[in-house]
C-alpha cells in the first residue's frame, strides 16, 4: 500500500492455513511432561531449520536479550540443532536442546510446552513457526520487519519488538514473563475463515 509501485493497486491479505488438527492446545504441564521438560520452569522456546547456526533467524539477539533479563526459574529450549556448548556457555540461563524436529505432531507438542516462543528473525517470507505456536495458545515474539507484523502484535499474539534491538527484545520477553498472557488470534487463523476469504477474493474478480 505504501509503495510506488503498488499503492494505486487492490491489496489483500490472507494468512496461510495451518492444520488445526494437529496444532492445537492443549495441557502445557502434559506437553511438559512428556518432553521431560521441568514443571517448575517458564519455557522460552527459539527453533528453526538448523537451529542457533542460522544467522538470518537471530539467534545473536535473543542471546544478547537473555543477558540482559534478570528472571527466576527461566528454561530456554532450542530444537532444530543439536547440544552446542559455546551457545550453553555465553547465556546467563540453563539451555535445553531438542535436536532436529521433523515431525509436525512433535513439533505441536513442543509448542504446548512452551511458556513463550521468541524468534528474532531478520527476514521472514511468512512466519510459519509464529502460526504454528498462536495456535496452541502460546505467546509470540518477533521483530518488526518483513511478514511477522501480520502474525505478531504486541497484546494481541505476543509482543513485536524494534528491528535488531535486543534491548526491547529483553523487554518483550520481561513483559511476557511478568503477566499471564493468552493469545487472540481465533478469528483471524481459523481455517474456514481463510478459506471463506480466498473464495471471496477470487468471487470478486472473476465477477
Amino acid at each position: 500500500r505504501n509503495s510506488q509501485i503498488l499503492r494505486d493497486k487492490p491489496v489483500e491479505v490472507i494468512p496461510n492455513v495451518v492444520d488445526e488438527n494437529i496444532f492445537k492446545p492443549f495441557d502445557k504441564k502434559l506437553a511438559k511432561s512428556i518432553l521431560n521438560l521441568p514443571q517448575d520452569r517458564f519455557i522460552v522456546t527459539f527453533g528453526c531449520q538448523a537451529g542457533a547456526g542460522n544467522k538470518f533467524k537471530g539467534f545473536d539477539y535473543l542471546r544478547d536479550a537473555f543477558n540482559k533479563t534478570n528472571l527466576r526459574n527461566v528454561q530456554l529450549v532450542i530444537y532444530g540443532s543439536d547440544y552446542n556448548q559455546k551457545t550453553v556457555d555465553e547465556l546467563k540461563y540453563p539451555v535445553i536442546f531438542l535436536g532436529p524436529i521433523n515431525d509436525e505432531y512433535a513439533l505441536s507438542l513442543i509448542c504446548n510446552a512452551t511458556d513463550l516462543f521468541v524468534s528474532p528473525s531478520l527476514a521472514e517470507s511468512f512466519g510459519l513457526t509464529f502460526l504454528e505456536n498462536i495456535l496452541c495458545n502460546t505467546p509470540v515474539i518477533g521483530f518488526d520487519c518483513s511478514a511477522i507484523p501480520e502474525i505478531v502484535q504486541t497484546g494481541e499474539t505476543g509482543y513485536l519488538a524494534k528491528y535488531r534491538d535486543a534491548n526491547d527484545l529483553a523487554k518483550g520477553i520481561t513483559d511476557m514473563y511478568n503477566q499471564y498472557f493468552q493469545p487472540n488470534w481465533r478469528c483471524n487463523y481459523i481455517s474456514q475463515n481463510i478459506v471463506s476469504k480466498h473464495l471471496a477474493l477470487i468471487d470478486k474478480y472473476l465477477k
